[in-house]
């Protein structure tokens, strides 16, 4: 699966995002990855709502999942201040 992007945006107020899928994420999206621009300063929360503008048969597993920066787990009211890469990592299940 290749990355899909969302437009450039038209000044340097805004950030490149990479958004990491996995499993029923990437299934839903047909992407392992999204490269979003988003304006500097605006919250994970408003990251996922561009999401599921783009994607809205994520939106029930988008409130269900994890998010990640560097490896951490971050809150919605995450600030996003720099480009970054972002994880959505949902809910599994295993035996």
């Amino acid at each position: 699966m290749t990355p899909l992007s969302s437009p450039s945006p038209p000044d340097s107020d805004w950030l490149r995002v990479e958004v990491r899928l996995f499993a029923a994420a990437a299934d839903l999206a047909a992407a392992r990855q999204l490269r979003l621009h988003v304006p500097a300063g605006c919250s994970l929360s408003e990251l996922i709502a561009q999401l599921l503008d783009r994607f809205p048969t994520m939106k029930n597993l988008a409130h269900v999942s994890r998010w990640a920066v560097d490896e951490q787990f971050v809150p919605a009211d995450f600030i996003i201040d720099r480009d970054l890469a972002i994880a959505m990592i949902p809910p599994v299940s295993g035996g």
